[in-house]
């Protein structure tokens, strides 16, 4: 992160879930993903963001959502991956994302940071992050001024063979299109 304190920062929305921790001088983060058969590239975002902020609201992608971005939908349903998501330690609030407008995800949750996820996938005995589409690819996400982006290291992939295949063959048809 910068060296911008929370203070400098635009505050959420008065109402919002986290202008309490605003107003208190914390620092509210933010990531969004599918979190689609969950593993350890998930847990490594969550986790990197969670030690980065004082607050952390995730963002999970409408079913709709999935389908749009990579032409085949989700394994899980949107609710049950909401479900997986809040279990997660660190992880203080979960939204669904239904339309991907971030500057309208940010006036409802109020965050000061958003938690970027990708690049160069990492071994995977190598610390990481997630692997989902990233915050801020869009330069929608990037034209919003009031947070600040932080890209998180590159994720950890799936040692699974079976979950492997399975996301590659669920992935393909996506690829054909």
């Amino acid at each position: 992160m910068t060296d911008t304190p929370p203070s400098a920062q635009t505050p959420p929305a008065a109402g919002t879930p986290a202008a309490a921790e605003t107003a208190r001088g914390l620092i509210v983060g933010y990531t969004e993903g599918a979190f689609d058969l969950f593993h350890i590239g998930h847990l490594d975002l969550l986790t990197a963001a969670a030690q980065r902020c004082d607050h952390l609201v995730v963002g999970v992608l409408s079913d709709e959502l999935c389908q749009a971005a990579t032409g085949v939908g989700p394994y899980t349903p949107a609710a049950e991956r909401r479900s997986v998501v809040e279990a997660v330690r660190g992880v203080d609030a979960v939204v669904p994302v239904s339309d991907g407008d971030l500057a309208a995800m940010h006036a409802s949750t109020g965050f000061s940071v958003v938690f970027r996820h990708g690049g160069p996938a990492a071994p995977a005995d190598d610390p990481g992050a997630g692997d989902d589409p990233a915050p801020g690819d869009d330069p929608a996400h990037r034209s919003v001024d009031r947070y600040e982006i932080v890209d998180l290291p590159a994720p950890r992939q799936t040692t699974s063979s079976v979950l492997a295949t399975a996301l590659s063959a669920h992935l393909a048809p996506a690829a054909e299109l």
